[in-house]
């Protein structure tokens, strides 16, 4: 039994696991999106038709917004039924698990010895732990994984060049989760340029390619991917809005996510740690052992020193490009058999059944979410543990607010700052938000413009006689939480680590409602 299913990956898969629901119990619902994100796949669900116009704001109440990110929103909607947040965080935990183990066992499989490989995959968990999210992401970081895997299996001739098909209905699937597919997409192309390009230089590297037809089929195969984001509902206007948000000028400064990594000191040393060992292996292999796919990284590293949402698919391609890479090293070829950088050739030999190593933790994970589907409340495993960060969500201010939505009735506007949107969707929703984390809804315009309203009372007091609003929800210790607190048309009403809640009144102190 311990043999056939409890392989140290599943070990490795479970200890993950239990630490991701453990340290991110807040963490990993720390995002306005895993607020927002289950109640669109709600509101799906029960209508049975895509959200098409936007639902939750009354400054653009009505509009034309697509749910970009629909299927993984239904799926975050069904666990969203089934447990609440404590189901979305256990299947989050288990897909960046898996993913971790995954790169574990690829390196184990590649010889690696036990501890070599549990801290090469702690370091690459750590590098890209920034970007741990309930949210649809987390499909992007496990299906950019999947398409390094399959094209280092072509590369090192495990398999045939034409199982990079498999990659089309990855793809298909990809676009309907996450706009991230476009690095899937431009991973698949790198490696194909790169594979032509070494059989028509007749460089000594490596290639899958072994003829003309084999880049003839490539084109192809790359032509086809490039329409592969075209199958949605949504048809040409789904990858439009992906190309407005890479385009935005506005997003790297509201957004900490897209902006340049150096923004965030220990993030940056973490990317600059997995760099240098990546640039340690990478140069330590001759040049007649290098394959195309060791250096798609390299592309990845350009991106995620512009963008710190990139550094995590970084992390990604190297942990799977390393244990490639490894066997080949000058360290692990000369090493001395009794050296922690020596080749396990047992290890080498083994090959476990997949559907082996899934029992276990389909079996604790299963089990988990039926006990939350059941109400059992227990921590960690059970109902009642996850919660939002009381960092990021003011939960100690919805007594007070639902009492104020239930007094003004549906459709209650409500000012709130772009990073609390997300907790006003999903607990008020009765009210309406004033913006949120949608941001290719709102655009460029829009977000400047909000940005350049919370600066000036005289603007904020134009959109309160605008929109009507009489309440508002705002980050504490901000410029525009000062700016109510001096102005004698607004009160506070309560204050919690994660927002200030104030009321408008008349110059004779009454309120406006």
């Amino acid at each position: 039994m311990r043999t056939r299913y409890f392989a140290s990956e599943v070990l490795v898969f479970l200890g993950f696991w239990l630490f991701l629901l453990v340290a991110g119990r807040e963490k990993l619902l720390s995002d306005p999106g895993s607020l927002w994100h289950p109640v669109v796949g709600g509101l799906m669900l029960d209508s049975g038709h895509l959200v098409t116009a936007d639902p939750f704001s009354f400054t653009q109440g009505g509009e034309r917004w697509i749910a970009m990110q629909w299927l993984a929103e239904c799926f975050l909607g069904l666990l969203d039924r089934l447990g609440g947040l404590d189901s979305i965080l256990t299947a989050t935990a288990a897909l960046l698990a898996l993913l971790n183990a995954w790169i574990y066992h690829r390196l184990r499989r590649a010889g690696a010895s036990w501890l070599l490989a549990i801290g090469f995959t702690i370091l690459v968990f750590s590098t890209s732990a920034h970007h741990f999210h309930a949210r649809p992401h987390v499909f992007s970081l496990l299906f950019l994984g999947a398409t390094m895997a399959l094209l280092l299996d072509v590369d090192a001739g495990r398999a045939s060049p034409r199982r990079c098909w498999l990659l089309l209905p990855l793809f298909v699937l990809w676009t309907n989760l996450h706009p991230a597919v476009l690095g899937g997409i431009g991973t698949l192309g790198l490696a194909a340029i790169g594979w032509s390009l070494v059989y028509l230089f007749r460089r000594p590297i490596a290639t899958p390619v072994e003829s003309g037809a084999g880049i003839v089929e490539l084109a192809l195969l790359c032509g086809a991917a490039l329409l592969t984001p075209l199958v949605n509902p949504f048809g040409v206007e789904l990858p439009r809005v992906w190309f407005s948000l890479q385009g935005s000028d506005v997003l790297s400064e509201l957004i900490v996510e897209h902006a340049p990594i150096y923004r965030s000191p220990l993030n940056a040393l973490l990317f600059l740690v997995l760099a240098g060992v990546y640039f340690y292996f990478l140069l330590g292999v001759e040049r007649c052992r290098l394959r195309v796919t060791w250096l798609i990284p390299l592309v990845w590293i350009l991106l995620a020193i512009g963008s710190q949402r990139h550094g995590a698919l970084f992390a990604v391609t190297v942990g799977f490009a390393i244990a490639e890479i490894l066997p080949s090293h000058r360290l692990v070829v000369g090493a001395d058999p009794e050296s922690m950088f020596a080749l396990d050739p047992v290890e080498q030999r083994t090959r476990l059944a997949a559907w082996r190593l899934a029992i276990v933790p389909l079996l604790v994970v299963g089990t988990c979410l039926a006990w939350q589907g059941l109400g059992v409340r227990a921590p960690i495993v059970g109902r009642g543990w996850a919660r939002p960060d009381g960092s990021k969500a003011p939960m100690e201010l919805l007594p007070k607010l639902r009492e104020i939505v239930a007094e003004h009735g549906e459709g209650m506007p409500i000012y709130n700052d772009l990073g609390l949107g997300g907790f006003v969707i999903r607990y008020l929703p009765g009210a309406r938000v004033f913006i949120d984390d949608r941001c290719e809804f709102y655009g460029d315009e829009g977000l400047q413009h909000y940005v350049a309203g919370r600066k000036e009372m005289a603007q904020f007091k134009d959109w309160a006689d605008r929109y009507g609003f009489v309440h508002a929800l705002v980050e504490p210790a901000s410029k525009l939480d000062r700016l109510l607190t001096d102005s004698p048309d607004w009160k506070l009403l309560q204050r919690a680590p994660a927002a200030a809640l104030y009321r408008r009144v008349d110059s004779e102190g009454a309120s406006k409602e």
